[in-house]
């Protein structure tokens, strides 16, 4: 086990690799699908309200997180990463030959969803956790951060494909790009294997049934899982009404769409600052102060002042706790349970945050439906966020970990 600087110096290429992966693989079906969705719903003659029943093709990937997870965790990351680099570029080379038949599209999204977290965070986090001790809070922020840049650097290429080419030309570029970024990225992880002292054992033993219902009964488990999902709760107003949501509480158009943005960059941020944090201070106690944030931003933003310095400071507020969440999840992960486990665990906090993500959104639409405003889901929101946060908090008073061999 190195120092903090020759961590990286030792791993820096699995690094690049696993933010390769997790910017063209899993990621890039969201990041790109709104420059797409209008021509597809002028050129196929599709309803709004049609298209939007794609949302719940999610419902359904929460039966299939666990079965991934417990895939990658037995046949390894870079093999899962392998087949689900296979599957994201053949679902954008299938997207490319619809024919017009919405159902074609569902069936698409799913299976490109569903081999998509075979190239997610779920897989990769796997790397840099067996590879990095000493900086893996900051390791963990850095392969994370990588897809929102490649993303902002990639839309307007492929928004230039589709005006010039038409969207069938620019979903065979996504193609291309994705299985070229699969081969660089299973390439550059394949370069160094896990250290001993890092991982515990060189080859760990597959948990047996038995082993994975008794950590599914674990109390870190639960409050893992527990505080996640009431934090995940807002996800669909944060992704898709949160300008509406700005304009209701004061700002004009400009001054919402400015805010919006600085949510992205507070996110990149904040995923960054958690992650030196993590690597420096009890895991507890900076995910308790980190997740209270999106408390006291729902709240403001629910209250009365409506001046922009109040709304300013909400959405840096909101926006620095959702990037801190990843990085405290997969940390949590990597240092309360068996690394053995790790995908299998990954895979179920992804799927209670869709649970809670489709939760929320019908919570959020009865609120709208009898409030005619959205303070009323803020203050929910905000709530559950102080209830998560103590969760992330009681994490600490459990002894239940199992990579202290590291």
């Amino acid at each position: 086990m190195g120092t903090y600087p020759e961590e990286f110096r030792k791993h820096w290429s699995a690094l690049l690799g696993c933010g390769i992966g997790m910017a063209l693989g899993n990621s890039l079906p969201a990041l790109i699908a709104n420059l797409f969705t209008p021509k597809l719903i002028s050129e196929f003659g599709w309803t709004k309200a049609q298209f939007s029943l794609g949302s719940s093709v999610a419902i359904f990937l929460i039966f299939i997180f666990p079965l991934a997870g417990r895939f990658a965790d037995r046949v390894g990351p870079k093999y899962a990463a392998t087949l689900g680099f296979v599957g994201v570029p053949a679902g954008f080379l299938a997207y490319s030959f619809q024919s017009g038949a919405i159902y074609q599209y569902f069936v698409i999204m799913f299976f490109l969803a569903a081999f998509g977290l075979l190239s997610s965070a779920m897989v990769f986090g796997r790397v840099i956790v067996d590879r990095f001790y000493k900086a893996r809070g900051m390791a963990l922020s850095i392969g994370m951060s990588v897809s929102p840049l490649i993303g902002a650097a990639l839309l307007p290429l492929i928004d230039h494909i589709i005006e010039a080419d038409g969207w069938r030309t620019a979903y065979r570029v996504l193609a291309g790009l994705s299985a070229a970024g699969g081969c660089l990225a299973i390439l550059l992880i394949g370069k160094h294997s896990p250290s001993a002292t890092q991982s515990g054992q060189r080859n760990l033993p597959h948990g047996s049934r038995t082993e994975i219902f008794k950590l599914l009964k674990k109390r870190s488990f639960i409050l893992l899982i527990s505080g996640i999902a009431l934090l995940a709760l807002p996800t669909v107003m944060m992704a898709s009404q949160l300008k509406l949501v700005l304009e209701e509480s004061g700002a004009n158009s400009p001054l919402a769409t400015a805010l919006v943005s600085l949510s992205a960059i507070s996110i990149v941020i904040g995923r960054l600052v958690c992650g030196y944090a993590l690597d420096r201070a009890p895991i507890h106690l900076v995910s308790f102060f980190a997740l209270l944030l999106p408390a006291v931003g729902y709240l403001a933003i629910a209250s009365p002042f409506n001046q922009p310095w109040v709304l300013f400071g909400a959405i840096l507020l909101v926006g620095l706790a959702m990037g801190a969440e990843g990085d405290i999840g997969a940390m949590i992960i990597s240092r309360k349970f068996d690394n053995k486990h790790y995908s299998l665990v990954y895979s179920c906090l992804s799927a209670a945050i869709g649970f809670a993500a489709s939760v929320g959104a019908i919570i959020l639409s009865v609120t709208i439906s009898i409030t005619e405003s959205y303070n009323a889901f803020l203050v929910t929101a905000g709530a559950c966020a102080i209830i998560g946060a103590f969760c992330f908090y009681l994490l600490g008073k459990t002894d239940d970990h199992a990579d202290e061999k590291s």
